[in-house]
């Protein structure tokens, strides 16, 4: 059988995760994500204004709009506010972008440093490239 966590019981477990696992956790919960697709989020997924997110290439290499619970959205925008500070502090540096997927950089020669292609979970540090030396950025490790 089976078990299932009561609500209860599910907000006990997430009041004890730290940022940004706790959003993380409760983006799983409330939007009905799978891990993967938690994390590969990027900014422009998001749509505050009509409350929706927009899963890329979920299961099946489909794309899924679902409702954002109204609860997780002043913790929504303060994650989106903390990558723009990363965000920023890369550009600074001079990094290469975050990583796009399928060849989407060379199609977008300027997306990678864009700030809707960011990852909403950023990884903490920068990824060098082999190769060519460059600094990216990477999202949270699964």
């Amino acid at each position: 059988m089976p078990v299932v966590l009561s609500r209860g019981e599910v907000e006990a477990v997430l009041e004890r995760l730290p940022a940004p696992y706790r959003l993380v956790g409760a983006l799983l919960y409330g939007c009905g994500l799978r891990l993967s697709e938690c994390l590969e989020l990027r900014i422009h997924c998001f749509n505050l204004d009509s409350g929706l997110l927009t899963v890329h290439d979920g299961k099946g290499q489909k794309d899924r709009t679902v409702p954002l619970p109204a609860r997780m959205m002043p913790e929504i925008r303060e994650q989106i506010e903390a990558v723009r500070r990363v965000h920023k502090e890369d550009l600074a540096v001079g990094y290469a972008g975050v990583f796009l997927p399928r060849q989407l950089d060379k199609k977008y020669r300027n997306a990678a440093r864009q700030f809707i292609w960011q990852w909403f979970f950023p990884a903490a540090t920068l990824t060098s490239v082999s190769g060519s030396g460059e600094k990216r950025r990477y999202h949270l490790p699964t």
